[in-house]
């Protein structure tokens, strides 16, 4: 049945990717959308016979119940199958494992997965270890749209670099050698999930040239950690840890030089980041634009503005505007001589983080 999906797997950052697409495409989050996790059997079916109310659809998601390893009540639904007069669930004092079915329930489980309504939307997802042989698996199987997500194993390089590939050419759009891709994968990995945040902090860096190169994937994706994003981020957290990493970054006697950063770079970077946060805000906050329409509008890469939304939900755009101020000033300070480089980006940032850290 195309309303009844199951993804499984060990590879969870494919799984979260497909249900964020599914949940993108569900209107009614608020009031029709269910989450169960580790849910006993009595749990589910009472999700699944519970029709919309207040909402056109309803989504039922059910995670990581197949390895579930607490007690249910045994009986919940009777031999018989199906519910007592009043709708309630017959139950006994025996307990036993969750998902191990009893002949009663099994039919139950039957029953609500083939009628179910054409405006109910159920999603098992399951990321765990599971005996596929269990009845519970069994059962769905027979009824859902089956998604396996296999994780790439240490020695599977090739075929991590053939995804990244794939990755940057269809999905962000922007080009990059294959002897780059092999050095990028050989510095982050055969994790997708650390491979993608790396990514995404590449398209931000190079921003509208569409092209990564292999000095971009040196100074932003150093095995050291010390990189201007990681900059960034600790400035919006307000940590005062950010000036260890601008020292590191912008010491010309450090050993290794592939994360060196000239001091005007740093702040070219700054200044074009929190312009884009300010953008983003304003569109977020006064525009009252959904972030599909800020996207396209800002023409950034998929993704991108849910990270910008979710660092910046702290940050006001009226402290967005002082921190522009400040950049503005840092840069003239720079330009006039009137401050040496790196003493002016160390009290720009010390300056920044007590605006973001300023309780008003």
């Amino acid at each position: 049945m195309d309303n009844i999906i199951f993804l499984y797997g060990d590879e969870e950052f494919l799984i979260d990717e497909h249900y964020r697409k599914i949940l993108k495409k569900f209107k009614y989050k608020d009031s029709g959308l269910e989450i169960l996790e580790d849910a006993s059997i009595y749990s589910i079916f009472n999700a699944l016979s519970t029709k919309p109310m207040f909402t056109p659809e309803k989504m039922v998601v059910i995670k990581n119940t197949l390895s579930n390893s607490k007690k249910k009540k045994k009986n919940e639904i009777t031999d018989e199958g199906g519910s007592n007069e009043e709708g309630a669930i017959n139950i006994t004092d025996e307990e036993k494992d969750s998902d191990k079915l009893t002949r009663g329930e099994s039919k139950e489980l039957h029953r609500l997965l083939s009628t179910l309504p054409a405006n109910m939307i159920i999603i098992f997802i399951q990321t765990k270890k599971f005996d596929g042989r269990k009845e519970f698996f069994k059962v769905i199987k027979q009824y859902s749209k089956l998604y396996e997500y296999k994780a790439f194993a240490s020695y599977d390089d090739g075929d991590v670099v053939k995804w990244i590939s794939n990755r940057i050419k269809n999905y962000y759009k922007v080009n990059m050698s294959e002897s780059d891709i092999i050095l990028f994968q050989s510095i982050v990995g055969v994790s997708l999930r650390m491979i993608d945040t790396e990514l995404q902090k590449l398209i931000t860096y190079v921003g509208n040239k569409n092209i990564i190169t292999t000095n971009d994937i040196k100074v932003i994706s150093s095995p050291q950690g010390a990189n201007v994003f990681l900059l960034l981020k600790n400035i919006l957290k307000g940590d005062f840890k950010v000036l260890d990493i601008l020292r590191e970054l912008t010491d010309e006697r450090a050993k290794d030089k592939t994360i060196y950063s000239h001091p005007l770079e740093v702040l070219a970077f700054l200044i074009s980041q929190m312009r884009m946060c300010m953008m983003a805000k304003s569109l977020l906050v006064e525009a009252r634009k959904n972030q599909d329409q800020i996207t396209k509008e800002m023409r950034l890469k998929p993704g991108h503005i849910y990270h910008i939304a979710n660092d910046t939900k702290h940050i006001s755009l009226e402290k967005f505007l002082e921190i522009y101020n400040h950049l503005a000033i840092a840069d003239l300070n720079i330009k006039t001589g009137k401050l040496k480089m790196e003493l002016a980006l160390e009290l720009l940032c010390i300056e920044m983080i007590e605006i973001i850290n300023r309780k008003t």
